[in-house]
This record gives structure tokens, sequence and C-alpha cells, in this order.
């Protein structure tokens, strides 16, 4: 072990003692930050998914000049035969050389966490999704400098080396990349995106530690290192011919061995989830559901065999939540795997509700339409819920759990829209929100204005669970006003979407709407504010076409308000909320009700009160009376009442409603109490937003990293090489 050492510990310092070592180490983390800082302030979240993602690329350059002299300087300075023939084994050689060249790798990676560390002040990492994107980069390190050093043991020119480790390690990089595998047949494409790299590195930059990707790794890496030292044997043995073909037959048989492995290891399901929500983890309510089903629902995942490598990812994914599915002690939900294979198996797939779709494969040199299916349907007796296609794998668990709820029983919580007032209409307006409802709650409307053909007043029915007001265009009748109240103090619930503007989208000029939705709510210490609101830091941007160019603007009229930390108590780790040319709320304490902010803008927002603001992106923004904002709110009565208030109602709308479902959903399971289902929507592996006071914030920090860091590292090695020559210099005077 010590002699293991002192040879890892002498390629480092033969790095550090050398100029270029520097400039190398500084060319690298430079690199690195450009890379990383070139799209992240575009993409605004907190997550560093774009560095890895340009990481091998970066790799397949750095590993080779890094390895290229590891074993090559010694053949060609001749201290390869010095080390053949001293008491040094090969085994503490080759290790030697591979740990050295990690621990120089290991520490030009971790300087670059000063890109998470810096910008975490500006907004929230998930750092169990830092831990293993890095602990990703350095395995994927580890593997590219084990071919390296044994590239290096095969000759003694180091540009011979560098040039052939280039070629290597971007073929592998190149073998797993889209452009490669789209161009495939799909069973070939398969295999390839299997053994590439970049999927490899999928768990990993999702916060996820997977058996078979670090076996992956470690295997090949362990692969190249038993090479080199074979390779490296035989020049401490007359017997050359001998070595020779034993090495060929174990090379053959050791990349055989470790693909076989790989291959075997496959259908083994072990992984660690270190994400902050937990988000690959099967959630207390599923496994309440399945062990709480009567024994007659099944799911059934239909599949074809030649996928392309993007919906084969999203098929072994699918698998993997199955897997954990059947893992749950006393689960009583039966699962079926159908390989979709010929015409009639596709028209099983069809009646059970799965719809075949069409894609390219490569098939004589041309591309030719091919046809699969990739769906589950759950059953139950005569009930059916399918996915006709799996079109996503974020919120999995939420997808596939929801129909075998929906199948099994699920929810008989009803909840009634009101028509009145000229309210958005539940099956136009808002169809597609009423569709994703209808999914978990029996959703329908309700006139509370008796008509001249009403011989008896309307009321609410009493097995109403809540009650939901959404976009009021005018004023509420008293008595509608009166039912409403009795029905929140009769402890059920009651859901307000409501702002105080409309927006024609052909001129984007605002008209008020003069309802009088504040005297409901204002008796829960809730008041709708005038105006709309705007975030100069948190918002969304939009296209804006001139002429033959496009130009992305932040608008600041879409406020991308974030969920309170009060607010991800009760509504779970959602993401952002998209709020356009929304209202905010004031709120006044009222005795007995429990009152939660849960949405907030940033500290950065105002309020356009003009009768005829001007809504363009290109307009001058206030920047007096900027403060956070009430986007909307939770409260809770002594009866056990929820009042639930959002000053917007445009997010219920056909074409905005897929952005905030989670947000919505979820306001109303905790108006009918089940708690449970916010949990599993809530898990999002969508990063939170970077939010800075200003652009030279932003700057600083940006060139703190880029330029601030290399220079921290150059100034500290022409300290250290001074500080070493001088010392040399000493020596030399003193003898």
């Amino acid at each position: 072990m010590s002699k293991l050492l002192t040879i890892a510990r002498r390629e480092i310092a033969n790095f550090f003692n050398q100029p270029v070592g520097y400039v190398f180490f500084v060319a690298f983390v430079a690199i690195s930050y450009f890379l990383f800082f070139r799209q992240i302030f575009l993409s605004g979240f907190a997550s560093i998914r774009l560095y890895t993602l340009n990481i091998p690329i970066l790799l397949a350059i750095i590993i080779p000049a890094l390895t290229m002299g590891s074993i090559a300087s010694e053949k060609s300075n001749k201290t390869a035969e010095t080390i053949y023939t001293s008491p040094i084994s090969l085994i503490d050689f080759v290790l030697g050389k591979f740990l050295g060249n990690l621990a120089i790798y290991s520490l030009m990676i971790l300087v670059t966490l000063s890109i998470p560390i810096s910008l975490s002040f500006f907004g929230a990492f998930d750092w169990g999704v830092i831990v293993t994107s890095y602990l990703g980069i350095l395995l994927l390190g580890a593997f590219f400098i084990a071919i390296g050093v044994f590239i290096s043991a095969t000759t003694e020119n180091q540009i011979v080396s560098f040039i052939v480790s280039l070629v290597a390690i971007l073929l592998l990089v190149l073998l797993g990349s889209d452009s490669v595998t789209t161009s495939l047949p799909p069973f070939l494409s398969s295999i390839v995106a299997y053994f590439g790299v970049f999927s490899r590195l999928g768990s990993f930059n999702k916060g996820v530690l997977d058996l078979r990707d670090i076996l992956y790794f470690a295997s090949f890496s362990l692969l190249f290192l038993v090479l080199t030292f074979y390779l490296l044997a035989e020049g401490r043995t007359v017997r050359k011919g001998i070595l020779a073909y034993t090495f060929k037959t174990l090379t053959i048989f050791l990349f055989i061995g470790v693909v076989a492995l790989n291959i075997v290891v496959k259908p083994i399901f072990l992984r660690l989830d270190l994400t902050h929500d937990k988000v690959y983890t099967l959630s207390s309510t599923s496994k309440d559901i399945l062990t709480k089903l009567d024994g007659n629902t099944s799911l059934v995942f239909y599949y074809s065999k030649d996928l392309p490598p993007e919906f084969s990812e999203r098929k072994d994914a699918l698998m993997d939540l199955l897997k954990d599915f059947s893992k749950v002690p006393r689960n009583k939900l039966k699962i079926e795997y159908k390989e979709v294979v010929g015409a009639d198996a596709e028209t099983l797939a069809q009646n059970d509700g799965i719809t075949p779709v069409q894609f390219n494969t490569i098939k004589n040199d041309e591309f030719q339409a091919k046809r699969g299916v990739l769906g589950i349907v759950a059953k139950n007796g005569e009930n059916r819920e399918p996915t006709a296609f799996l079109e996503s794998v974020e919120g999995l668990e939420y997808q596939v759990i929801s129909l075998v709820r929906r199948v099994s029983g699920g929810s008989n919580k009803k909840v009634a829209f009101i028509t009145d007032s000229n309210s958005l209409g539940l099956y136009t307006d808002l169809s597609a929100f009423r569709d994703e409802l209808s999914k978990y709650y029996q959703a329908t409307t309700l006139s509370l204005v008796k008509g001249e053909t009403d011989k008896e007043e309307k009321t609410i029915p009493t097995d109403t669970d809540v009650v939901v007001l959404a976009g009021p265009k005018e004023n509420l009748d008293a008595g509608v006003l009166e039912k409403l109240k009795k029905f929140v103090e009769g402890g059920k619930s009651l859901i307000v979407f409501a702002d105080t503007n409309e927006v024609s989208l052909q001129t984007l000029s605002p008209l008020e709407n003069t309802t009088n939705v504040n005297d409901l709510v204002n008796a829960y210490g809730i008041t709708i504010n005038k105006g709309i609101v705007y975030d100069l830091k948190n918002n969304e941007r939009i296209n804006l076409n001139q002429g033959f160019f496009s130009y992305v603007l932040p608008y600041p009229y879409f406020v991308r308000a974030e969920v309170t930390a009060d607010g991800k108590k009760i509504l779970g780790n959602v993401p952002a909320v998209l709020s356009l040319w929304s209202s905010d709320l004031s709120m006044s304490v009222v005795d007995g009700i429990k009152q939660t902010v849960v949405v907030k803008t940033s500290q950065y927002a105002g309020v356009d009160e003009e009768a005829n603001a001007n809504l363009l992106p290109s307009k001058e923004f206030s920047q007096t009376n900027l403060k956070e904002r009430n986007m909307a709110t939770i409260s809770e009565l002594a009866n056990g009442a929820t009042v639930i208030v959002v000053a917007n109602d445009d997010m219920l709308l056909n074409d905005y409603f897929s952005a905030d479902a989670t947000f919505v959903l979820n306001l109303f399971d905790i108006a009918t109490n089940d708690k449970g289902f916010v949990a599993i929507r809530s898990k999002s592996s969508i990063p939170n937003p970077l939010v800075f006071k200003d652009e030279a914030t932003k700057n600083v920090v940006k060139y703190a990293n880029l330029i601030g860091i290399p220079l921290l590292i150059a100034f500290f090695g022409l300290l250290r090489l001074k500080i070493r020559s001088q010392s040399f210099a000493r020596t030399y005077h003193a003898s």
C-alpha cells in the first residue's frame, strides 16, 4: 500500500510541479464555468444539469491530455525498465498511476462546486442531486482515466497516446448520444444506448444511485486496469510470445465477462434515492392504496420490443416503478407485461385503449416508418383506465397510481362549480381542467339563482363537499353570497379563483372586472386588490417576433410566484406557480380563522393600477413600492371548513392549465381533506428558480466564478512554483 501511495503522490507531484499542470487546471475550470454560465441564466433554474450534460464531451479532451504521459513518459525516459526490475509490484504501479490521475481529476471537479455553492444564495438546490451528479462525474472520469492509462501503456509516444485516447473516448461518448442511436435500427440502438455513457449518467443526474450504473463504471474501469497490468507484465518476462497469447485471450474473455455482467444485472433493481422529496421512492399513500385493493385490480403494461432509445428509457422507468409496486408487502395489485408483436396483439392493445405511435427507424440505409406501443391500462371488472401512450416519466408514480385508484373506486367527493355571475364554464373554458379533475372527484355545475320557472329556492346539495367560484365577471346575487357563506358555516370548503382584470389577447389591453366577490371573501379576512401584479425578477420569458427576427424577453406580468415555506407544508413541493395578469391579496386577522399565505411573489413585485395600462413587454416598469405580494391563501376555520382564495383565474383556462396543474389539483385535495395524493402529485424533479436582486449581483456571481476562480488557481500556481524555485536555488548555493 505504501508503494502504491508513493507512486500516486509522485504522479500528483509531477503534475503540480510544472507550469503546464496549472495551465491545464485553469483551462479545465475556465471551460467548465463557461459551458455552465453560457445557459444557466437563460434557464433560470437552480440546477447543474446543463453542466453535467456537457461534461462527457469536455472529458473526452481533458482526460487524454491528463493521462497521455502516465506510462508513455516512463517508456520514453527509459525508466520503465527500472520499474520492471524494481521490487515495486506492477499492481502497485498501475493502481498508483490510476489513483494519482484520479486525485488530480477529482480536485479539478471539486473546484467547480463553487458553482452550486455560490448560486445557492439565490435559489434552493437539491443537494442530493448535486451529490449524485458529482459522483457520476467522478465515476465517469475514473472510467476514462482507466482507458487513458491503458492506452498510455501501449506506446512511448505521448502524442500518439493522446490522439488514440481522444479518439477512443470520443467514440465511446458519441456511441451513446442521440445523434448516433437515432440513426441505428431500434434493436441495435437500444443496445448501444444501454452501453453508452450518456444513459449511465441519467440516474446520477436525477439524484439516484443505481447499482447497475455503479457496476457499469466500476467493471469497465477495472477491465482496463487489468489489461494495463497484463500489458506491462509482458515487459517483465522473457517468454513474451506465450504472455502475448495469454494477454489476447484474457482480453477477449475479460471483455465478454464485463459485458455479460452488465447484461445480467440489468433486471436487478436496487437503487438509493437521494432527492430531497424522494421523487423516485414510493410514497406511503401509494403503498396504502396497493395494500387496500380488493384483489381484482390489475395493471397491464403494453410495449413494443424495438423502440427508439428515448422510448426505451421510458419503458425501463415504468418497469422499474412496477417492480417497486410488486415489492410492497401485502400488495394486492396484479401486474402483467405484454410485449406487442403482430397485428393481433396490437388490436388487443387498442381494445384496451392503448394507441400505437409511429416513429422512424433505419433499415437498408434509409428511414422507414414503424409502429409501436408504450402504454398501460388499469382494470377492475368493467372499469378500465388507460394511459394511451407514455408521453413523459415526470410524475410517473402519480400517473400510474392514479389509474389504479380510479378503477378501484377512487373518491366519491363531489365538487360543484358555480355557473352564476358569468363565471368560467366547466365544460367550455375549463374543459381540460375538468377532464383532469374528474379523474379524482365528481365534478358538477351548480346554479344558485332562482329562475322564473323555478318553484323553489335553489340550494347547495347536502352531498356537495366543495363549491368552486371560478372567474365571475358579474356581481354575485345577495342570495348566492348568503348561501355560500352558510355552506362554509356548515364545515364545507370553498375555493375562489378570481382577479380584478380581463386582458384582451389581441390588443394586450386590460379591462377592469368589477365584481363583488370581495363581499364573499372579506368575511374570512381576505381582499382581492385592484391592479395587475408584475414581478421584475421572478417571471416567465416569452417569444417576441419582429419581422424576420425572434427575441426571448422577460415578461413581468407573467409572474412565477413561489410556494411559501408554510405553503409547502400544506401543498408539498409544488413548482413555481405561473400567474398571468394576476391581482394580489390583502390579509386581515379574523378570530377563529387560521390564515396561511401559500403563494407569494418575490420581493421585487409591484402592482400596475392604471386603467389603461400598457401591458407590452417593452414598457418601463415602475421600480417604486416593490415588495412581496400575496397570490394565494388558505384559511382554516374552527368548524373544519377551508376557504381557499387564488388571485387569478387564467390558470384554470384550457391554454394555461397544464402549467399549474399540480398546484391547482393539490388545492382540491386540501379542500376535500384528501392529503395523501398531495405528496404524490407534488413529487417533482423540476428545480427551483434562481432569483437575483439585480443584474449587477448576477454578474458578480458569474464573473467571480468564471474569472475569479481560475485567477486564484493561477495565482496559487505561480506562488507555489516561485517558492519551489527559490528553494532549489538555496539548495544549489548551499552545495
